[in-house]
């Protein structure tokens, strides 16, 4: 019987020790382990990224030889921090924890990715200086919010997704979104501004690690601000996208075209989707009123 007893003791000591958190810096953050999943929490900034004044939250970073899913803000994690002025994340984080960003009181935009499913209590209350949220989710209500999330600022503007299900007046009156004054559908609420000046969200949450291949949907053109080396866009009068991405170990493959992706792009002149192998799908309007456009070349996986 001792001998069953400290059998099972050593399992769980054995299994406590597995799960044992750990914590450790990447980059311009720190982050910690969940229990014994490959995923982890941000918990605030390094010394590295203590001057930042724009947090990237990443989908995955490396630790120990694999790829974790960014899974969430810890609580608290960047509360009072008052040199960043806009925070962008990539699609992978689900979970923004109670107070991560209250009282960042310089901080101005917040680039929600669709990927995000929850904002706890004061998550960004506090916040005195914020003006803009992007959130690129097609879905409604995807993403579950309190009022108490966002601070009572005047003139706040929520920019969704050209391709959500509902219109701004209805995620206006949605719970947890009433604090803005004026909601507008936009490109710029997308997961991903490639420098191929394509708008593409991946739309949708999940609870996959990173080993998942993820679809990517054009909602948008825009040309880049900042291109390196020469411009694929030549200009802003050329799109022409690559297959697939891989962020942070998560790879996207681009499959669709959105309803009105491309709409009234009256500088393109020649949309080249002949590298796009993984396309299947081109919505309506698509290319409705490209009234430059002399070149459309399709893959044959259309």
């Amino acid at each position: 019987m001792k001998k069953f007893l400290l059998i099972i003791g050593l399992a769980i000591l054995s299994s406590a020790l597995a799960w044992t958190q750990e914590t450790f810096s990447y980059g311009d953050l720190t982050f910690k382990t969940i229990s014994s999943s490959d995923a982890v929490y941000v918990t605030g900034v390094s010394a590295q990224g203590a001057s930042s004044t724009t947090i990237y939250i990443p989908s995955a970073v490396p630790y120990n030889g694999t790829n974790h899913r960014v899974w969430g803000i810890s609580d608290n994690a960047f509360q009072n921090n008052t040199t960043v002025k806009s925070v962008v994340f990539n699609w992978g984080a689900r979970i923004i924890g109670v107070s991560s960003f209250a009282g960042c009181t310089n901080l101005t935009e917040v680039h929600l990715s669709s990927s995000v499913a929850r904002i706890d209590a004061s998550a960004f209350a506090g916040c005195t200086s914020l003006q803009k949220v992007y959130y690129s989710s097609f879905d409604f209500p995807s993403l579950s919010c309190q009022a108490s999330s966002w601070p009572s600022n005047s003139g706040m503007t929520l920019y969704i997704s050209p391709l959500s299900e509902k219109t701004p007046d209805e995620w206006l009156a949605a719970t947890g979104w009433n604090k803005f004054s004026s909601a507008v559908k936009s490109g710029d609420a997308c997961d991903y501004h490639l420098e191929d000046g394509g708008q593409y969200a991946v739309g949708s949450s999940d609870t996959d690690g990173v080993d998942v291949l993820r679809n990517l949907t054009l909602v948008g053109y825009k040309k880049p601000s900042r291109v390196s080396g020469s411009d694929p866009t030549e200009g802003g009068t050329v799109y022409r996208p690559m297959s697939n991405i891989v962020d942070g170990g998560i790879s996207f493959h681009f499959t669709r075209i959105g309803t009105g992706a491309l709409y009234n792009m009256t500088a393109l002149k020649k949309i080249d989707l002949s590298y796009a192998i993984f396309l299947k799908t081109i919505n309506e309007r698509a290319f409705m009123y490209c009234s430059a456009l002399t070149t459309l070349k399709l893959p044959a996986s259309v």
